[in-house]
């Protein structure tokens, strides 16, 4: 468990924008510390590739994105 969230939120801080406190996110985290033991990973697959000459995207074909959605549906009991 990382607990050391003020190293990490300063490391990427550039990069992200929250209304949180570090009192929420340090509530949050001791609050969802149990689900840890619950966890799936799912890997999307997919390939690098430049669109246009422009930057690098990942990119994912239409029945991965079907088959992400419908199991992450089904993990929610949304389905």
């Amino acid at each position: 468990m990382i607990w050391r969230f003020d190293g990490i939120l300063n490391a990427i801080g550039d990069n992200i924008q929250t209304d949180f406190t570090m009192n929420d996110i340090t509530r949050i985290a001791k609050d969802y510390r149990s689900t840890l033991s619950n966890v799936e990973n799912l890997q999307v697959k997919g390939e690098g590739s430049r669109i246009d000459g422009g930057p690098w995207y990942y990119v994912v074909s239409d029945a991965e994105r079907a088959r992400l959605h419908d199991e992450l549906a089904e993990n929610l009991g949304m389905k």
